[in-house]
């Protein structure tokens, strides 16, 4: 593998490559995450999730009430 795949930015005409640009990469070939990444909250997640998909999400909510009711 080239050195511009490794460091997963696309280099010029000259070789230049930003060093805020790198990302790594495991061994299926997928973007790791960093430190960078992983600011969200747990909340963040969450409220970002239920607006993405809030059918689901509601639905969720009912399966795990249902289940909550008929243990208590």
């Amino acid at each position: 593998m080239s050195d511009d795949v490794l460091r997963g930015s696309a280099a010029g005409p000259a070789g230049e490559g930003s060093a805020t640009e790198t990302k790594l990469y495991g061994a299926s070939g997928e973007p790791l995450r960093t430190g960078s990444q992983s600011g969200r909250s747990q909340g963040d997640q969450l409220a970002a999730f239920v607006q993405e998909q809030p059918i689901t999400a509601a639905l969720v909510a009912l399966v795990v009430g249902y289940f909550l009711g008929k243990i208590t």
